[in-house]
């Protein structure tokens, strides 16, 4: 049991070390966010079964492990995905958080009977090993994906492979206001590769340094046009809030 991770074996395979065998029972942890809407694409790409998705949500943007901003939009883009959720709420507090995120995988291991789990840790260590320990203690798979892999690779394949998204909150020095809202495109990533190398943040934002919204992927059945938005900002920090959207084929 425990932590698994994948490796490449060619361009269009990927396969769990030590032979363990693809077709499982997951569920994913699913922020909403690029990231985690990524891992879902490759999970569904590789043959994994999904059974659900598991959604935490902060009542706190203090949280050190779950996205806070726009949270409240997750059901429609699980709704788009076509899974069912288990949905928890957190106060966010640091490391107690994860008390509610054993309790949410818990309830989808018991209604499910999920094998394994499915999150986008890139290199955070931070957020990998805690969310491993707590698939050890249930008797679960941690499958990540996206492990070890190079921030702007994985920024640059997401937008390869359909993953389209905005920044929706900005909290390291660099950015600015005009961040908030921003579609990621090539050129936003090469202004992202600018600021990690002049101010060392994680080109993914992994550190807090932003955090995003999935707009459309390859298994969203329709994408989501925002029609109606706010910036907020606080002086060196802000989130865009996400106000009205509409659905597009």
């Amino acid at each position: 049991m425990g932590s698994y991770k994948y490796k490449n074996i060619n361009s269009n395979s990927y396969l769990l070390v030590i032979g363990l065998r693809i077709v499982m029972k997951c569920a994913a942890l699913f922020s909403g966010g690029k990231d985690s809407a990524y891992a879902i694409y490759i999970g569904l790409r590789d043959g994994f079964d999904l059974s659900c998705l598991v959604v935490v949500s902060p009542l706190s943007s203090e949280s050190y492990m779950f996205h806070y901003p726009n949270i409240d939009w997750v059901p429609l883009q699980a709704y788009l995905i076509g899974k069912p959720t288990v949905h928890r709420f957190t106060y966010g507090v640091k490391e107690s958080e994860l008390k509610d995120l054993k309790f949410a995988l818990k309830h989808a291991w018991k209604k499910y009977g999920i094998e394994a789990v499915i999150s986008g840790a890139i290199s955070s260590n931070y957020q990998k090993t805690r969310i491993d320990n707590i698939c050890k203690e249930l008797g679960l798979k941690s499958i990540t994906p996206l492990w070890g892999l190079d921030p702007i690779k994985v920024l640059s394949d997401e937008l390869k492979n359909g993953i389209k998204s905005i920044i929706t909150g900005v909290f390291a020095f660099g950015f600015s206001e005009k961040w908030l809202g921003r579609v990621i495109d090539d050129k936003c990533i090469n202004e992202i590769k600018n600021l990690s190398l002049k101010y060392g943040i994680n080109p993914c934002g992994e550190g807090g340094e932003f955090e995003t919204f999935c707009t459309n992927a390859p298994m969203f059945r329709k994408s989501i046009q925002i029609i109606n938005g706010k910036r907020e900002w606080y002086g060196n920090h802000g989130i865009f809030r996400i106000l009205e959207v509409t659905l597009h084929s």
